[in-house]
């Protein structure tokens, strides 16, 4: 049986029941502000992160970029993106980035296709890649189709890392278009001769028969071979 200290046992049961409401209603309001504190930003960890975005040490920059992340200070979306833009660190680059992309989303998705130059936008299309993985596929997709070539080459290497059948799809439709770049397509077809499975062989063989330049075309069949040899390990070489 529980047992209340000597001096609370002396005090009336009437005032003891309020004694414990009182107790309840100071407990509660502690939590309650507790938990409030706990989801306002810190206002003076979050003046120095941002001050020390402009260090002339590196790691101090990160550092300062994954306090305003864990600050979810979304008004230091400007400092950032000046980062992004002309950061001489590429390091601190991709931090700035990231941190763009966890505080606003949709708004780091938007500005995506209108990077200041090439660097910024395949920092941002990496960025992306790997933290949304297949969430990310749309705009490596639209990149693919509208970004400049050095764009388009690292929109590629991150599709091949991301897979699926989503990322073979797209592709596919890359190794299809007459009109790419042929550098480009010669990465696609890399990149499905090591993701692809077997329902791409006819479709390679059917572009394969329509390409009027020789060597594109052993490529295109070169490329359906290997997919058939790494799905079919069993078959004859």
């Amino acid at each position: 049986m529980l047992k209340f200290p000597r001096f609370i046992r002396r005090i009336p049961e009437e005032r003891r029941r309020w004694l414990w409401i009182a107790i309840g209603v100071v407990l509660l309001s502690s939590i309650l502000l507790l938990l409030r504190t706990c989801g306002r930003p810190a206002v003076g960890s979050g003046r120095r992160s941002l001050q020390d975005l402009a260090s002339p040490s590196p790691e101090r920059r990160i550092e300062a970029i994954h306090g305003l992340v864990r600050l979810r200070l979304k008004s230091a979306q400007p400092e950032l993106e000046k980062l992004l833009a002309n950061d001489p660190e590429d390091r601190v680059r991709r931090a700035a980035a990231y941190a763009l992309l966890t505080l606003d989303p949709e708004g780091f998705r938007a500005r995506l296709p209108a990077g200041q130059n090439d660097r910024v936008t395949i920092i941002c299309l990496e960025t992306l890649a790997r933290q949304e993985r297949e969430k990310a596929l749309p705009e490596l997709a639209e990149l693919l189709r509208s970004g400049p070539v050095p764009v388009r080459q690292a929109a590629l290497r991150e599709l091949g890392s991301i897979g699926g059948a989503e990322a073979v799809e797209i592709l596919l439709r890359l190794a299809e278009e007459t009109r790419l770049d042929s550098q480009l397509q010669v990465e696609a077809l890399v990149r499905l001769g090591e993701m692809a499975g077997l329902d791409a062989v006819e479709r390679l063989t059917r572009r394969a028969e329509k390409e009027p330049d020789l060597q594109l075309r052993r490529l295109i069949l070169d490329t359906a071979a290997r997919i058939e040899k790494r799905t079919r390990p069993d078959q004859p070489k």
